[in-house]
């Protein structure tokens, strides 16, 4: 029954999706959402910058289905700005509990929201600007789903901007902005540790079998399964 309640509301979203041109919503809570979207989430398709606005959002990937997390921060005028970041960790199946009224739940993450003051926010943005986030990539970047890299993306002086660092580089070891973003998460755990990958994926995690690999440019995700562009070729696999 849980896997059938699981299908249905997979499959209204996926519908959902399709009648939206698969378009990003932001709400990477939900699973499905999250399958469809999540590359083109990573890319910032979904950010309306002539708004003014500014945002930040960066995702550590930290072994897919293990360890990823999501921190987004948008300004407020006149106020602190919004913090939301959301944990999207290894399911523990051997306490896992389903609500029937939201079968989904244990796939949605854990939430936590807060606030950054201005001074904590320009503390972020400075880190980002010193590790080149605002810059376009130089050249494509592989993203290892099964490894450790980040992505980061947002809105600034209303003009979007995509970045991404993929462990092992030097660019990634010499990284400032997880260090200041450390001390202001809202969760207050610490980021995970990138390490070699000494076993295939399978061996390290038998209960994911996914794995994925794609190319961070100057633009975002690029495309797979030689689909058309944006945002019909960022889906999982």
């Amino acid at each position: 029954m849980m896997v059938k309640v699981l299908r249905c509301a997979g499959a209204a979203a996926v519908l959902a999706m399709i009648g939206t041109g698969c378009a990003p919503t932001g709400d990477v809570q939900d699973p499905a959402v999250r399958r469809l979207t999540w590359f083109s989430y990573l890319s910032g398709d979904d950010m309306q910058c002539e708004t003014g606005i500014d945002r930040v959002r960066l995702v550590h990937n930290a072994i897919w289905d293990e360890d990823v997390r999501v921190i987004e921060a948008t300004e407020v005028p006149g106020a602190d700005a919004k913090v939301a970041e959301n944990l999207l960790q290894r399911i523990d199946w051997t306490d896992i509990r389903i609500d029937p009224e939201a079968p989904a739940g244990p796939w949605r993450g854990k939430l936590h929201e807060g606030a950054w003051n201005k001074a904590q926010y320009a503390s972020v943005v400075d880190a980002l600007k010193a590790d080149g986030a605002f810059a376009p990539l130089a050249q494509p970047v592989t993203l290892k789903g099964q490894g450790f890299f980040w992505t980061g993306a947002g809105c600034a002086g209303g003009k979007r901007w995509f970045h991404a660092w993929a462990y092992p580089s030097a660019a990634y070891d010499a990284l400032a902005f997880p260090k200041v973003l450390g001390g202001l998460v809202p969760s207050g755990q610490a980021f995970a540790v990138a390490h070699p990958m000494d076993q295939s994926y399978p061996e390290q995690n038998r209960k994911a079998a996914r794995d994925f690999e794609m190319t961070a440019t100057s633009t975002g995700i690029s495309g797979r399964l030689e689909l058309p562009h944006p945002p019909l070729n960022r889906f999982l696999p």
